[in-house]
């Protein structure tokens, strides 16, 4: 029998027609809405999200977050343990405001099914702001703890597939026109005998009370459409997180090409702002690279002129169109990317022969740090970390040596194939002319920066051996979270010292990442060696995982 036919009304009066039609009617309509408001739709933009490699307790981790793309919303946590004696793998989201005193407690991360070293868990993100992820581990070597920065802001509107709108708009119909049939009847036939035929008066009460019932449901339609909209309006204008608007120019000043920098927050996003602070000593990590050829690449730390404002002298530069990367990270531990385009003039000469350039041979591409001629003393001269490097020539995509000085190499140990979505870790070797390990340097407290871009534009990523975290996030929402209450400069003070450095190093480098598209990208892999900054160039294709 189906369900809802022994259904009564103490004040409705249905005949066993009337009710076998309308439990047919709600059972259909239950067994087809029900699947697909249990259903979600996912979206990502970009690169979003967080790859994290460390050692806790004696074992190497590398940490995946994928943060939701709405707030509040689950953030799925990968994390792989290596080494044997793992007894427990907790996850535990702190709010940046609150610290720990305000976090619930730790979840346990499960292993996988059918895997030895990998643990999965999904954690709530309930507001806007800045979380840390506390991934603990406790093994029979002992028990510690690492920390990874989240933004967690809502990113996309999602958007209704059009297979699902038309099966909504049939059901809505359905519903529309069934509340306005069962309405006329209730009204009319559930008050007659059983079987009895309706009189036409009864037929025109009846037609009388569907109109009305069907007009209450437009009204109410059209209601929760106004209220809808309202709701979506405020979504996108207060709580998307939009992209910041950004402004460059180029200004001479006493003979030297400075460029200008400045940023606005937008309407509704004013709670993501607060002050700046020093990532890696910087203000901001500058990054331009020319267009269409992406044969320049630029990395500038600006001295600061504002809350958002900042300038930088340039180094002697090829003119043409350039488009601007800009790396902040706030005093509330969010850390995000601005970007726009500039158009740089050519170079003065005056200011061109103030610089020595450092080939070692025709065959070397140009690569220049900030080496200037001219006094330093002020602020206004390029930072000692500045460096820029210029192609002779495109690099090859199937390319894994990259000369960039005096025969010295870095060698990509490419895998077979890079998939979009397929976790990688990227291997680099540095040498020399005759195949030996050449040693690495710190090049801004890393053994090296690795930026990768795809050619469109849509993704752009700056990342570390340890990932592509903030360091100045992890380290003030490490100390947040266990002295909320601690004044500005005592948590500065203690994220100094939580900072970690690497210093050493050999001639190897690895960065933890995934391409989030398939496409063609390009990579810069930027490191030090005998004092001097240098740059790698490659060029890869990322396939589309089948």
């Amino acid at each position: 029998m189906p369900p809802f036919s022994n259904f009564k009304s103490p004040n409705l009066k249905f005949s066993p027609a009337h009710r076998r039609r309308g439990a047919a009617i709600l059972h259909l309509l239950f067994s087809i809405l029900i699947p697909f408001l249990a259903a979600s739709a996912h979206a990502h933009i970009g690169s979003p999200n967080i790859f994290y490699e460390g050692t806790v307790a004696g074992h190497p981790v590398r940490v995946i977050i994928k943060p939701p793309g709405v707030i509040p919303g689950l953030a799925d946590i990968s994390v792989r343990v290596e080494g044997t004696g793992v007894q427990h793998v907790t996850v535990l989201p702190v709010f940046g405001e609150t610290g720990k005193q305000g976090s619930p407690s730790p979840d346990e991360a499960p292993l996988v099914r059918g895997e030895t070293n990998l643990y999965t868990a999904s954690l709530w993100l309930m507001n806007r702001g800045a979380y840390s992820v506390h991934v603990g581990i406790e093994s029979t070597q002992g028990h510690g703890e690492l920390v990874v920065p989240v933004n967690s802001l809502a990113t996309v509107r999602g958007e209704m597939p059009m297979w699902m709108g038309a099966i909504l708009a049939f059901l809505g119909v359905l519903l529309f026109v069934s509340f306005a049939s069962i309405i006329g009847a209730a009204a009319t036939e559930a008050t007659q005998p059983p079987d009895a035929l309706p009189s036409s008066r009864q037929r025109w009460l009846r037609s009388a009370w569907s109109v009305g019932a069907g007009s209450f449901a437009l009204l109410a339609v059209a209601g929760g459409r106004s209220w809808w909209q309202a709701e979506d309006r405020e979504y996108s204008e207060r709580r998307l997180s939009r992209a910041w608007p950004a402004r460059a120019e180029v200004q001479n000043e006493d003979g030297r090409p400075v460029l200008h920098f400045k940023f606005d927050v937008p309407d509704g996003q004013h709670r993501e702002w607060s002050p700046l602070i020093l990532d890696h000593g910087k203000w901001n990590h500058w990054f331009l690279i020319r267009q269409p050829a992406q044969d320049v690449f630029v990395h500038l730390h600006p001295y600061k002129l504002g809350d958002r404002k900042f300038a930088a002298v340039l180094p002697p530069l090829p003119e043409g169109d350039y488009v601007l990367y800009a790396d902040l990270t706030h005093e509330s531990g969010l850390y995000r990317t601005l970007t726009t385009t500039v158009t740089l003039p050519p170079t003065p000469e005056d200011w061109a022969r103030r610089w020595t350039r450092r080939a070692a041979n025709p065959n070397d591409p140009f690569c220049g740090v900030a080496l200037a001629t001219a006094a330093t003393e002020s602020r206004r001269d390029l930072d000692p970390d500045d460096a820029w490097h210029i192609e002779a020539a495109p690099p090859a995509p199937s390319a894994d040596e990259a000369l960039v000085m005096n025969g010295f190499k870095m060698i990509w140990d490419r895998p077979p194939q890079l998939a979009a979505n397929r976790e990688a870790s990227l291997r680099f070797r540095f040498v020399d002319a005759n195949g030996n390990p050449a040693p690495l340097e710190p090049y801004v407290g890393m053994a090296g920066h690795l930026v990768l871009r795809r050619s469109d534009g849509s993704v752009f990523v700056h990342t570390h051996p340890i990932g592509n975290i903030s360091m100045a996030s992890q380290a003030i929402l490490a100390a947040r979270a266990e002295r909320p209450n601690a004044n500005q400069s005592e948590l500065f003070a203690s994220a100094t010292n939580y900072a970690r450095m690497e210093t050493n190093l050999t001639y190897e480098v690895s960065f933890p990442y995934a391409f989030p598209r398939e496409g063609e990208y390009r990579l810069w892999l930027q490191f030090k060696h005998k004092g001097q900054v240098l740059t790698a160039t490659y060029a890869t294709e990322v396939v589309k995982l089948q």
